[in-house]
Order: structure tokens, then C-alpha cells, then sequence
């Protein structure tokens, strides 16, 4: 909308240029408002899968910032199976780095409440306390997939699949 919006301004001020007619002001003023409104109500509409995308990454900051409760806080309290094992992993870890690629969302509305589905590639770069030979520096390179419900009109995390490392690369 913005460029369509841009080059009826352009062709608008070339008119007005060439023909001298001050009366092509008043369509330039219609479009410029359009574009402004479409512009506002994109900043505040937020759909469901800006709001997914917006957690995954207070998920992935909290990550970096070596904060638990940070990343519990969007697992949804019930979800006692995902909370003990993301205390686990993140307990052991201290970690420099935590991104997501290609992040793709599926929303469900007919469902009650309604879920979501994020599918990403996540990587994580840090260190691992742990014993045995996952210990020490390295990066995940990891494929998941996250579950989620919507709840008191906040999306919560209530699971999650590691589907494995990518194809192609290996993990250090």
C-alpha cells in the first residue's frame, strides 16, 4: 500500500507540476491521509502471529540474558512437563547467543481456546556445565516446533518438539 500509495503521490506531483492546477492538491492530501492511516492501523493491529513472534523473542533475549524466569514466564503454568525440562537445559547452561530462522506460524481460531503452532530453526551458542561430552563451548543448530494457547488473550508456550539437527550441519 505504502509504494502504490508513493507512486499515486509521484504521478499526482508530476501532474500538478505540469498542468499548474492547485485542484490536484486535494487528491494528493486524500492519498497522503490513506497512507497515513494505513500505516496506523498496521502499527495497532497486532495479529496473532506478530504476537507468537513477539514472544519467541522475549523467549530468545531471555535466553541471552541468562534469565529462567525470564523464559518461564511464557510457559504456561500448567505446562509442568515443558517448565522442568527448559529449568533443566537452561540451569546448565550459560548462554552467549540464542537466534530463530524461518519462522513459521499456524493459527488455529476454531479451537477453544485457540492454539498455535511456530515451527523454527533455533540456535543457541553458550556453554554447557553439564558432565559427559556435551559439556563445554559449542552451538545447537536445531529444528523445533512449539505449541501454543492463548490465554487471558496472551499467547503461552505449552510444548515443544526438537525435531533434530539440520541436514548438512553438525553441531559443535
Amino acid at each position: 500500500m505504502i509504494v502504490a500509495g508513493v507512486l499515486i503521490e509521484g504521478l499526482l506531483a508530476v501532474a500538478l507540476v505540469k498542468s499548474g492546477r492547485g485542484l490536484l492538491a486535494l487528491p494528493m492530501l486524500l492519498v497522503a491521509l490513506v497512507m497515513g492511516l494505513v500505516v496506523l492501523v498496521e502499527r495497532l493491529v497486532v495479529t496473532d502471529r506478530e504476537q507468537i513472534e513477539e514472544v519467541l523473542d522475549g523467549v530468545t533475549a531471555a535466553l541471552m540474558a541468562n534469565d529462567l524466569e525470564g523464559v518461564l514466564r511464557h510457559i504456561d503454568p500448567a505446562a509442568a512437563g515443558m517448565r522442568a525440562q527448559v529449568r533443566a537445559a537452561v540451569s546448565e547452561a550459560r548462554i552467549t547467543d540464542a537466534r530463530i530462522y524461518d519462522l513459521q506460524v499456524e493459527v488455529d481460531h476454531h479451537a477453544r481456546p485457540p492454539v498455535a503452532q511456530a515451527d523454527f530453526t533455533g540456535r543457541v551458542k553458550g556453554n554447557y556445565r553439564g558432565q559427559g561430552p556435551a559439556a563445554g563451548e559449542g552451538m545447537l543448530l536445531r529444528r523445533f516446533t512449539v505449541d501454543f494457547h492463548l490465554v487471558d488473550g496472551h499467547w503461552r508456550m505449552t510444548g515443544y518438539e526438537d525435531r533434530g539437527p539440520l541436514g548438512g550441519h553438525r553441531e559443535e
